[in-house]
């Protein structure tokens, strides 16, 4: 998964764009600079795509809800089928 692993954030900063095989600790590195942040990981060695799907209880839970509450898409890409004759 860690081949999935891109952190980018739209133009105007209001959606960040994480790939499942991102830890915590690569979103948290991307945003702090920009100033922003998100409901994500209390631990950030843990991945992005398995917490997320786990439901996701992070430090800001209490006030904007877990991590999967606050996903505005989920992207599957799945790979070619090939058929055998």
């Amino acid at each position: 998964m860690t081949g999935l692993s891109s952190v980018t954030v739209n133009a105007d900063y209001t959606v960040a764009s994480v790939g499942a095989g991102a830890t915590w600790l690569d979103v948290y590195v991307y945003l702090d600079p920009l100033g922003l942040q998100v409901a994500g990981g209390r631990n950030g060695a843990v991945g992005v795509g398995g917490l997320t799907l786990g439901g996701g209880i992070s430090y800001f839970a209490p006030r904007v809800g877990w991590a999967c509450d606050n996903v505005v898409n989920f992207e599957v890409r799945l790979p070619p089928i090939h058929h055998i004759s």
